[in-house]
């Protein structure tokens, strides 16, 4: 299953869904202890298992959204330091 699940855009709303995942995922576990019923305790299993791979999915995202993150402030702070390196260029710093 790829992409079960929405991926937020940013790393706190991602944080927020892998959360909220957890929590889901502890009812489900609680329904899924209480069940008898056979047909009750394989549906509550597939819910289980969805779950977990959601968060999976969410733990994976979150690492790219963190990584794209640390790449755009560096990208920011090379932009900032392009002034510095055009008067390196011109010679104002021999």
């Amino acid at each position: 299953m790829s992409n079960s699940v929405n991926i937020p855009s940013s790393v706190k709303e991602i944080k927020s869904a892998i959360a909220r995942r957890i929590t889901i995922l502890a009812e489900w576990q609680t329904l899924l202890a209480k069940s008898r019923k056979p047909s009750l305790i394989s549906s509550r299993a597939l819910q289980v298992q969805a779950t977990r791979n959601q968060i999976v999915e969410l733990r994976a995202a979150l690492k790219v959204a963190i990584e794209r993150e640390q790449i755009e402030k560096a990208q920011a702070f090379v932009a900032s330091l392009a002034s510095v390196r055009r008067d390196w260029d011109n010679g104002l710093f021999d």
